[in-house]
């Protein structure tokens, strides 16, 4: 009987400590997506709408401008209405402010800048960037028990603290469990739940946000496009995001530009075929995708280019979670040589712990993967992993997130990267000159 009693205080200790780590949700949120030099995107999600048409008053802070704007397009999830509003006519590097009314009331309210144009104009400006990895919204119903699957949300101010002018979801929104993975309304309230985190809204409402598809919306690191949730998973992740259009048919892959850098964004998760069997062999990006980067990297005039992909790209580990794995990854790379091109820089996620891969090329300048620590998520103790690209002191296994700064006179621009801590301390940081990224650099 003191045994059971023992457990029974036991499993009520955990349950409730487990409550505590969950986070308040609001039941209405708000998001800045893509923004470019003229326009913006906002998303309003609604679980209490009105039968009114939402609307989204946007004015500069400095009062001089002011627009009303009706949803260009409206989906419904699991009860909720998700809005979209597409605000355009606006002026570039400029600061505005936004309040989205619904029934006569105001249901959220956020700011935001539009990127600067730059170009045959001024030198390119100093700019930070964030990049973010594994988010876990706590919802115990369907969580693994027993064990803290995230945590650490007061690392979220100090995002929105770091002054970045943008930020992007290298792991996703979040993490779907067996329970989401099932069915359309499951994934969407997945998202939903993780989209309405009251401590995440001050992220979400106070800069522009762009999305990656991540494989953890497909349960495991393994699975590809063949999975449960393969069929819905892209057209749920484009219904929340507000993410450029994608030049490519089926993917959520997409670019922009920010100053004297360009953005790379691949879906890595709607055309995976894992099959390795005779003549099949695996994939991650499809053929389409693949050819649009290598076009799109051949005809940046950017300094930087970055490219952002959920799964490590250049870690020489060949596992289902790496870019190695594919019959892609020889032909990016050899591309990448043959063609010469400068300022390339990898990002990734997908994994419970950050570290940097350096990947040395003959006759080349060496190839940087970021990959990006976890956010709130759980964070690996260690790895088992021989990386032996990896740079020394660079992994971190606690929750952090990833700040890029580029900064310098136009002939002498410089790239920091730095995992940053929830107190605000830099775990490791790592200065790359363009100098030492350009094909004349190789001696």
């Amino acid at each position: 009987m003191k045994e059971n009693t023992r457990i029974i205080r036991a499993l009520a200790l955990s349950a409730a400590a487990f409550l505590c780590q969950a986070p308040l949700t609001a039941q209405t949120s708000s998001m800045v997506g893509a923004t470019d030099m003229r326009e913006a995107k906002i998303v309003l999600m609604d679980a209490h709408a009105s039968g009114e048409s939402p609307v989204c008053a946007v004015k500069s802070k400095d009062g001089k401008w002011s627009a009303n704007y009706s949803p260009s397009e409206v989906s419904t999830a699991n009860g909720s209405k998700v809005s979209n509003f597409d605000v355009h006519s606006l002026m570039p590097g400029t600061e505005y402010e936004y309040s989205i009314s619904s029934g006569g009331k105001e249901v959220a309210k956020g700011t935001f800048k539009t990127f600067p144009d730059y170009l045959d104009r001024t030198p390119p400006p100093d700019f930070s960037f964030v990049v973010l990895g594994n988010q876990f919204t706590n919802e115990p119903a369907f969580d693994v028990p027993f064990r803290t699957n995230g945590g650490g949300y007061d690392i979220l101010p100090a995002i929105v603290k770091s002054r970045a002018s943008f930020a992007i979801w290298a792991d996703n929104i979040d993490t779907a469990r067996p329970a989401d993975i099932g069915s359309r309304s499951g994934l969407a309230a997945r998202y939903l739940h993780a989209f309405s985190q009251k401590a995440l809204l001050p992220v979400l409402t106070s800069m522009p946000n762009f999305g990656v598809l991540g494989i953890k919306m497909y349960a495991k690191s393994n699975e590809d496009s063949s999975s449960k949730s393969g069929a819905y998973a892209k057209s749920v992740f484009d219904m929340f995001w507000a993410n450029p259009e994608s030049p490519v048919e089926g993917v959520s892959a997409y670019a922009f530009s920010y100053a004297d850098a360009d953005f790379f964004i691949l879906d890595d998760c709607s055309s995976r075929r894992m099959l390795d069997y005779q003549k099949q062999k695996p994939e991650f990006l499809g053929r389409e995708q693949l050819l649009w980067l290598e076009n799109a990297l051949q005809n940046s005039s950017a300094k930087f280019k970055f490219v952002i992909m959920n799964s490590p790209m250049a870690n020489p580990v060949d596992t289902a979670g790496h870019f190695k794995m594919s019959k892609e990854s020889d032909e990016l790379f050899l591309f990448l040589s043959d063609k010469k091109i400068d300022g390339v820089v990898l990002i990734s996620a997908n994994k419970q712990y950050g570290e940097v891969t350096r990947m040395v090329r003959a006759n080349a300048y060496p190839i940087y993967d970021i990959t990006v620590p976890v956010l709130t998520g759980r964070p690996a103790k260690d790895t088992e992993e021989l990386n032996y690209f990896r740079v020394p002191n660079s992994s971190v296994f606690q929750r952090a997130f990833t700040k890029f700064s580029i900064d310098g006179p136009e002939n002498a621009r410089t790239l920091t990267v730095s995992f940053i801590s929830q107190d605000g301390s830099v775990l490791f940081s790592l200065p790359l000159k363009f100098a030492d990224l350009q094909m004349q650099s190789v001696r």
